[in-house]
């Protein structure tokens, strides 16, 4: 097994198990990029060999959904850009394996809705940038709540 800092594969054309099979060989990553990718999906245990990683950038992909297992084991990730994509519904439990998270990126997507616990377990989750979706219903208990390190939100220019 290998060790590196960090792999970018921005602005390439990747399916699913072509990065998966890219970054199984390296047993340390502490950043990966996948900005641009055109992924359309990120499956359960897609990053289960990724247990160090810090950084992830997932920005500007086709992703339509997100599963409660598509993060497992990224438990020390602290960086997550996963804004313009496809995603309409933020279900409950998306990030629930992201436990050290402390800056999230879910702008400029299809956003219309986000379900009670999709921030379920988030409790370091510092910043939050949900700005330029299409939400227009949040359920009656607030999904924030449990967010107890939250410092800023952005959440404005909803479409």
């Amino acid at each position: 097994m290998k060790t590196v800092k960090s792999i970018s594969m921005a602005n390439s054309f990747l399916a699913v198990k072509d990065f998966q099979n890219s970054i199984s060989n390296f047993s340390l990553i502490l950043g990966l990029n996948l900005q641009n990718t055109s992924l359309c999906s990120l499956p359960d245990y897609v990053f289960k060999n990724n247990q160090f990683l810090l950084i992830l950038n997932l920005r500007s992909n086709k992703i339509k959904s997100v599963y409660m297992h598509s993060f497992y084991n990224l438990s020390k990730l602290k960086y997550l850009d996963f804004g313009e994509n496809n995603i309409k519904m933020l279900v409950d439990y998306s990030f629930c394996s992201l436990i050290s998270v402390q800056y999230m990126y879910i702008d400029n997507m299809q956003l219309t809705e986000i379900q009670q616990y999709a921030f379920y377990n988030l409790q370091n989750l510092q910043y939050l940038n949900i700005e330029n979706n299409f939400i227009t219903k949040l359920p009656q208990k607030s999904v924030f709540k449990n967010l107890v390190s939250l410092k800023i939100i952005i959440a404005h220019e909803y479409q």
